[in-house]
């Protein structure tokens, strides 16, 4: 009898699976299905799990029933999670509980909708007769997996979409979402996400045009005003352009520039102020021809990628010195490398007149610039800045008989040394960055003002 019950049961099985391997779809092209037994690694089944697919009309990738490098395999249109040894709300669990793999998220199956978690230990992982139960299920499911969820409601499977876990967010990124907030709401200041304490914004500081030396966590001047001694390991580099105001609008600055008094500035006069002798001597000769109804702001482009100012070598906070030294505006320009220096600098100008020197007269009323004897870079300036009235108190001046003894008296008078910021090495051996500039040193066969690149300056003054 014992022998009879079990030759029934065994017939009756062959039987239903006949009748499912009649039932599935013969399909134009068989879709590649994975039963993944296990994640990290991936682990695809074979054994009857892979003779089920194949019964079903799919087709099983040819290295399954090992660990697989999935970059290797045929992507998977169908993919059937059945973890080993879980039920499908475990199974579920455990894939929301970690980030998915790129091969995961590339899959057709993916994106396609056609992921699928079933409870692997009752379905599919144990030889029963629910393994029939499984195969019903995928003579269904693979034909069309998009109606699976109408057609079969009693298997227990899900159709399962990832939601990723929420990212662990450091005290930093809190920090950042925080201040990126509130300079979007224009905020000036926003609450410490570990302290509570407030803390002034980017946004805030930089309307107030000025740096106040106390290290601030977000100060957009790159601690320019801070002492060297009190600076530390967190210095803020300057990444966009920044608006300074003068320290003291209404006194006479190093050179003996006074601003127009209250209301009386018609114009702008913008000096184009590299930080070397050139610009110095500019900016000495243009106060001397000054207006009483004209107001100098300096203007200077830096790379925030190298946080220099390009070609002259020197850093944004030696320029906001200088500035702060001399009593003037400054408008350190952001020119990123590979960015339009033309359409950067003129949106500059215009900035200048609309909100940050609107009290000014309204209008530009000259550029200035340091050049020397170079007339293709006056020609380029004066094509790209044709516009505006430029000015150029050193054009084709004698060096030797007026331009160099000026500067030496300036540095006299002044308080002033001018040192080298950059020295090209193959022409000027023995020469180093920071060395005192002296002209009569020079070999002669060298532009004494380093007109042709050799070398580049900067303008220190006492404090």
């Amino acid at each position: 009898l014992h022998r009879t019950t079990s030759y029934n049961v065994c017939y009756t099985k062959l039987l239903r699976q006949a009748q499912l391997q009649a039932k599935a779809a013969v399909l134009p092209r068989k879709p590649i299905v994975y039963i993944v037994e296990w994640l990290q690694p991936l682990f695809i089944v074979k054994g009857w799990a892979a003779e089920m697919v194949e019964i079903a009309g799919g087709a099983m990738p040819r290295e399954s029933g090992k660990i697989l490098d999935p970059t290797q395999l045929e992507p998977a249109d169908i993919i059937v999670v059945a973890l080993c040894g879980l039920d499908r709300d475990v199974a579920k669990k455990e894939l929301q509980s970690k980030p998915l793999p790129e091969w995961w998220l590339k899959s057709p199956a993916v994106k396609n909708g056609h992921v699928f978690v079933v409870d692997g230990n009752q379905m599919f992982n144990r030889p029963t007769n629910r393994l029939l139960d499984a195969l019903e299920w995928l003579v269904q499911l693979i034909p069309a997996p998009e109606n699976i969820t109408e057609i079969s409601k009693t298997f227990p499977f899900e159709r399962y979409v990832h939601v990723a876990p929420p990212e662990e967010r450091s005290l930093q990124d809190e920090i950042n979402a925080a201040h990126e907030a509130a300079c979007a709401a224009k905020q000036a200041r926003y609450d410490d996400p570990a302290t509570g304490y407030g803390v002034f914004t980017a946004w805030y500081l930089a309307e107030r045009q000025v740096c106040c030396g106390n290290r601030c966590r977000h100060c957009p001047f790159g601690h320019a005003n801070v002492p060297i001694e009190n600076l530390g390991d967190k210095v803020n580099n300057m990444t966009s352009s920044v608006f300074l105001k003068a320290p003291k609008p209404m006194a006479k600055g190093r050179l003996g520039y006074l601003k127009p008094s209250r209301g009386k500035a018609k114009e702008i006069i913008v000096v184009f102020w590299s930080g070397g002798k050139d610009s110095f001597l500019a900016l000495h000769e243009t106060i001397q021809s000054l207006n009483d109804d004209q107001e100098i702001v300096l203007l200077t482009t830096f790379n925030p990628d190298s946080n220099v100012v390009p070609v002259q070598n020197i850093p944004p906070r030696t320029i906001v010195e200088q500035a702060s030294i001399l009593n003037l505006p400054l408008y350190l320009v952001a020119l990123p490398t590979g960015a339009d220096y033309n359409s950067l600098v003129k949106n500059a100008l215009k900035d200048l007149v609309i909100s940050k020197m609107p009290k000014s007269g309204g209008k530009i009323g000259g550029l200035v610039f340091g050049d020397l004897h170079l007339s293709d870079v006056k020609d380029w300036r004066d094509t790209t800045f044709a516009e505006f009235q430029l000015h150029n108190p050193l054009w084709h001046r004698d060096m030797h008989k007026d331009l160099i003894p000026l500067l030496t008296q300036l540095c006299v008078t002044y308080r002033a040394q001018v040192a080298y910021s950059a020295v090209d090495q193959t022409l000027l051996h023995g020469l180093q960055v920071g060395d005192i500039y002296e002209s009569r040193k020079l070999p002669s066969s060298v532009d004494p003002m380093g007109e042709n690149g050799e070398f580049h300056t900067v303008v220190l003054f006492e404090k």
